[in-house]
């Protein structure tokens, strides 16, 4: 009986081992001793721009064109005029590329090989030299594979760090509300003393030898200010600076202290860090508007629009914090276009107040007040004619600006017609 069972086994084991791989089973492997033909074509720091590092497979001169037109700029000519002189009628493109924030960065190839899969494995390493020059690199390595316009490709890549990020350890206040004679708003980086200069004349700033004190060999200035308001106390504060990955992040707040007081206290925050080389970006300011029952709102009139109307509606009152439901509750016509909205909404909601339509344009209006009940925003509109057409009817809106806030519309707001 043993006889027969080894003399079975030995069966199995001689036929299995003889059989042929079949290609379509998974992990089938097969052994290739094909010859795999590239060219470098480039390899550069003027590369294509993108926020990944990306790798790209072009198989045809439509799909260079197409990724050519979307990523290129006016720094990398020179690749984009050797990538144009490539024919991929056999061949295909491999492109590497990708934004990082270095004083010098490059991408070079490991390895390239056709592995027992039939498999292109493309190994391949960013090379970044980091310090307090750093700038925003766009590497990237192009090269072109020989008559192999269909294979599959697999790419390893690894990054190698020459130096370290400096840490950022927090900030340091150096001036508060100091005499800005501009209406405009900021948010700025001061990488040098000339920079800053240069901000002060056209800011008309005033009070400023607190940048004396920034030895900007070593240090960078960040600032917020906002002195557009027409009243009210208010202030502008930077809150936080983190180092998050590759990046330093800022955020502010802007407070609303109380509408009804005027003073000429300016709103805006100086501050200084070490500097890292890190590229620098702003989140949204966060706004405090917390107005109490009885209180007033900040607002601007801001314009209105007649439009003839082929039904007539009751008044209606909404707000609006973006374009998109801008234009969701107001369809764009002639007369406001997405180009003709000139509202800050990272500071401003925008209230959009249709009258009771009626047969005549308006003439002006007046916004009595804007001010919180205990159901929300309540306001008095009074809408003036400008002259009567019995044959058409209009609707009119009124848009109002004001500090953003996450209080409704009360059920109270008037709109009349005089």
């Amino acid at each position: 009986m043993k006889k027969y069972i080894y003399i079975l086994l030995t069966s199995i084991l001689l036929f299995t081992a003889c059989k042929e791989p079949n290609p379509a089973e998974p992990d089938t492997k097969r052994d290739i001793n094909d010859v795999l033909e590239y060219q470098i074509i480039d390899q550069t720091e003027l590369g294509f721009q993108s926020e990944v590092f990306a790798e790209l497979v072009i198989r045809d001169d439509k799909e260079l064109k197409r990724i050519i037109s979307n990523y290129s700029t006016t720094t990398n000519l020179d690749l984009v005029d050797k990538l144009l002189k490539i024919e991929l009628e056999k061949d295909a493109l491999v492109i590497i590329s990708g934004n990082t924030y270095s004083e010098k960065a490059l991408i070079s190839l490991d390895s390239i090989y056709l592995d027992n899969s039939g498999i292109i494995q493309i190994n391949y390493r960013v090379y970044r030299k980091i310090g307090v020059n750093s700038r925003a690199k766009s590497p990237a390595l192009a090269i072109l594979i020989k008559n192999r316009k269909d294979a599959i490709f697999k790419f390893n890549k690894r990054f190698e760090n020459d130096g370290e990020v400096p840490d950022l350890d927090g900030f340091k206040t150096i001036a508060e509300d100091i005499t800005i004679d501009s209406k405009r708003r900021w948010k700025a980086v001061f990488n040098s003393e000339d920079e800053f200069k240069q901000w002060e004349s056209e800011y008309n700033a005033n009070e400023t030898d607190f940048i004396d004190d920034v030895d900007f060999e070593k240090e960078v200035v960040i600032s917020v200010g906002n002195n557009r308001f027409q009243s009210g106390l208010y202030n502008y504060r930077i809150t936080n600076v983190q180092q998050q990955g590759g990046r330093i992040i800022v955020n502010s707040v802007f407070t609303m202290i109380k509408l009804e007081s005027n003073t000429d206290k300016q709103a805006n925050h100086f501050i200084k860090i070490k500097k890292t080389g890190l590229p620098i970006y702003f989140n949204p300011t966060v706004i405090i508007n917390n107005v109490f029952t009885g209180g007033k709102f900040y607002h601007e009139n801001y314009r209105q629009i007649s439009i003839e109307a082929s039904i007539k509606t009751s008044a209606t009152i909404a707000k609006v914090s973006d374009y998109a439901e801008l234009f969701s509750v107001f369809s764009p016509i002639d007369e406001l276009t997405p180009a003709d909205i000139e509202v800050d909404f990272e500071f401003f909601d925008l209230l959009i107040i249709k009258a009771p339509t009626t047969n005549f344009k308006a003439k002006n209006f007046e916004l009595e007040y804007l001010k919180r009940d205990e159901y929300g925003i309540k306001g008095n509109l009074f809408v003036f004619p400008d002259n009567s057409d019995l044959t058409k009817n209009y609707d009119n809106y009124i848009f109002i600006k004001m500090l953003k806030t996450n209080i409704p519309i009360s059920k109270n707001f008037e709109v009349k017609v005089k």
